[in-house]
């Protein structure tokens, strides 16, 4: 369970989801491997890492060394991009700034976006917010002349956006990093 003292979301860039019999054997067992925050937010960890990939890899040997952290766990997503967020306005610049490095990776593939905000405090509609972010890629695609589309059954990207209190993040998994890391958990 959550701790009820005071917490801050600054400088994280890992969202750990637990099941409720999980919560306190996670926190411990990925504490071994980074620093684990504690958040008011129901079964909600945060973590900060330097290396992306390391840390995929110690996630993979954690989970095949105990199968009972398998089921604890939801989700588990390391982010590549974070940034403060006050409002609905801010995310959608702040993500079309920091979505604009994957264009390349993009053009002319399928994709889409996924988006959880937890703590935030906003009223947001997820899946009106996702269209929009979603809208912004293909807009910023057309443009350059390279269109990317739109696929939820089996897409070769998806960007994974996360808001916890007023700090967001997001990451661009390939289907092969979803397949070989299934803790990622997008949608």
């Amino acid at each position: 369970m959550p701790h009820d003292e005071p917490w801050s979301t600054d400088g994280w860039n890992v969202v750990v989801t637990v099941r409720d019999e999980g919560y306190t054997r996670t926190r411990s067992v990925l504490q071994r491997v980074a620093p684990v925050i504690d958040t008011n937010l129901y079964n909600v960890l945060l973590m900060r890492i330097d290396d992306i990939s390391a840390f995929l890899s110690s996630v993979d040997r954690l989970l095949a060394d105990d199968p009972r952290l398998a089921r604890d766990v939801s989700r588990i997503l390391p982010l590549t991009h974070t940034f403060e967020v006050q409002d609905i306005a801010q995310l959608e610049r702040q993500f079309g700034d920091a979505a604009a490095e994957w264009l390349d990776r993009l053009a002319g593939r399928s994709f889409h976006v996924r988006l959880h905000a937890r703590g935030w405090g906003k009223e947001i509609s997820r899946l009106a917010e996702e269209r929009t972010l979603d809208s912004v890629l293909l807009n910023a695609l057309d443009a350059r002349g390279t269109p990317g589309t739109l696929e939820f059954d089996d897409p070769d990207l998806v960007i994974d956006v996360e808001v916890v209190g007023q700090r967001a993040g997001m990451a661009l998994w390939t289907r092969d990093d979803l397949e070989r890391h299934p803790f990622l958990r997008v949608d």
